[in-house]
């Protein structure tokens, strides 16, 4: 089974440090474009059905030969708890 290789495209060190720094100031853009709106979007949740806002789960995240890491996501919820 053929899976996707992080190291496909080989970035020289100047490259892959611009890539990551505009990762990372588009990111921050875009989650504070989008942070007025939380409260809109918790409070339509909270009014539409029971139950908590926001919806808890331990995803894998990248795998090193002697560990895995796990981290916790955590997102709006949208599906109603028992379904």
């Amino acid at each position: 089974m053929t899976t996707y290789d992080m190291n496909l495209y080989d970035l020289d060190r100047a490259t892959a440090i611009t890539k990551r720094t505009m990762d990372i100031m588009m990111a921050t853009a875009g989650l504070l474009a989008t942070l007025p709106l939380f409260p809109l979007i918790a409070v339509a949740i909270k009014l539409e059905s029971p139950g908590p806002v926001l919806f808890r789960q331990r995803r894998i995240g990248r795998a090193y030969p002697s560990y895995v890491e796990i981290f916790e996501m955590i997102k709006f919820r949208t599906m109603v708890p028992v379904s």
